[in-house]
């Protein structure tokens, strides 16, 4: 777009957004302003990654590496500001990080006085942690104890708890960094649906421990915002009907189909065959994970809502004389793991016995979690965030003259790709932030994932 704001200042294109100020300060407690030097910012936040990740790339002329004794002890405070044409007040992100690295360093091929570099940084708690051992009993819930080493032993209080935790166990984390025995809560973790918690941290710097099942659900997360794959615009520029066109638009698309049901029942999706010896008593049991048995129920509905398709086709048969569906094939996954029921003399389990009550709807939610995987790229929003749930619409392949008949605001059913459209949970998200001669544009690269095809998860 060739102009960006309105006669009020707010924002007509959604990529448009303001640095309000990138302060460096170094290990002398001074700082120096270098909005002009920078020439691109990403921060990404994930459902895999305990800490935002911040790359910054300097243009250097001015030999401020060298003035500003930079000696990699460093902290970066980031402040950006979007004020769209749709809203009354401005949006405002606050990002503070401490340097890690710097990556990456060149001179100009052109010009002998010019140089870049590239450095990296994490948030407080996270760069803490790498300077901390802990070793202490432990007793409670798995989320407890993730809230727990955050709090005390990380000096963090921005902090959401969502789900349910089925876990109550008791035992000793041994010596290791807290966010190291954060994951190792974190791996046991599971809800009342026996699904998986996440522990990331959004652009709004908090920390989130949530369970995938609040994440999907249609009640506890709803759906963000819908997202449509076309081209061209039909809005006339400059006003707020084209902002919500171009805000909604998918940019770019690439997918992978994870439909492999090898892969899958490798890892355990429909079936697996689990064993435990209790060192304790001499005790071994077997407990077999059968997707569409009354253990697999909660783990996700066979049924979809349309009727036209199943998860899990049990006409599909393998196995002797090719007889039987996958969900009975459960040596595709096995679990050997050793449990001692007298450890503690307690109701409370310890970390194996934990595993044993869960491991194999944990390896369930797991194994079918990459089903669907689209990249995708939307212009710039603070609240696109590891978590969301987004509508994503694309239309079905057809003729030119079909394809001129789709209207964005007034879709049929069989306009639409119901393979590749539906609900995604967001997984991880890139904001990409650049700076450019005529103007500074904000983009969001997106992986967003589903664990089924033509339904909604």
């Amino acid at each position: 777009m060739a102009t960006t704001l309105s006669s009020s200042g707010r924002s007509l294109d959604p990529s448009h957004f303001r640095l309000v100020a990138a302060e460096l300060y170094n290990h002398a407690g001074d700082y120096r302003v270098i909005n002009d030097l920078i020439s691109n910012i990403t921060i990404r936040e994930s459902l895999f990654l305990p800490s935002l990740i911040v790359e910054v790339t300097i243009s250097d002329a001015i030999n401020f590496f060298e003035s500003f004794a930079l000696i990699g002890q460093e902290v970066l405070v980031l402040e950006f500001e979007k004020h769209p044409v749709i809203s009354e007040l401005p949006l405002t992100r606050r990002i503070e990080v401490i340097i890690t690295e710097y990556s990456d360093y060149a001179k100009s091929p052109t010009n002998a006085n010019q140089q870049a570099y590239t450095f990296k940084g994490i948030s407080s708690y996270a760069y803490n942690s790498k300077f901390q051992k802990i070793s202490r009993a432990y007793s409670g819930s798995s989320t407890e104890n993730m809230a727990r080493i955050l709090t005390d032993d990380l000096y963090f209080n921005q902090l959401a708890v969502r789900g349910t935790d089925s876990t109550n166990g008791r035992g000793v984390i041994n010596i290791q960094e807290p966010l190291k025995a954060i994951e190792y809560f974190r791996k046991i973790a599971r809800d009342e649906n026996g699904a998986p918690f996440y522990f990331f941290q959004s652009l709004d710097n908090i920390v989130r421990i949530y369970s995938l099942s609040y994440l999907m659900s249609k009640d506890t997360n709803p759906v963000y915002n819908d997202y449509i794959y076309l081209k061209g615009y039909v809005s006339a520029q400059g006003t707020t009907d084209d902002y919500k066109e171009r805000q909604t638009r998918i940019l770019e698309v690439s997918s992978k189909l994870g439909l492999s049901k090898v892969t899958q029942s490798t890892q355990g999706a429909y079936a697996s065959d689990n064993n435990f010896l209790d060192i304790a008593n001499k005790v071994y049991r077997n407990k077999t994970f059968d997707y569409n048995g009354e253990n697999g129920t909660k783990v996700r509905s066979n049924k979809i809502s349309d009727g036209n398709s199943v998860l899990l086709s049990n006409s599909f048969q393998v196995g002797k004389d090719y007889s039987r569906p996958l969900n009975t094939l459960p040596n595709a996954h096995k679990e050997f793991i050793s449990t001692n029921t007298l450890a503690f003399g307690s109701a409370l389990n310890n970390y194996n016995q934990e595993l044993q009550d869960g491991i194999q709807s944990l390896n369930a939610f797991n194994a079918k979690f990459n089903t669907m995987t689209h990249n995708i790229e939307l212009n710039g929003d603070f609240n696109l965030n590891a978590g969301r749930k987004l509508r994503l619409l694309f239309p079905k392949s057809m003729e030119a003259n079909a394809y001129k008949g789709f209207n964005p605001e007034d879709y049929e059913t069989q306009h639409i790709d119901t393979l590749l459209s539906g609900e995604y949970l967001v997984t991880s998200v890139m904001h990409k932030f650049e700076f450019g001669e005529q103007e500074d544009k904000h983009i969001c690269s997106l992986e967003v994932k589903k664990d089924s095809v033509f339904s909604e998860i």
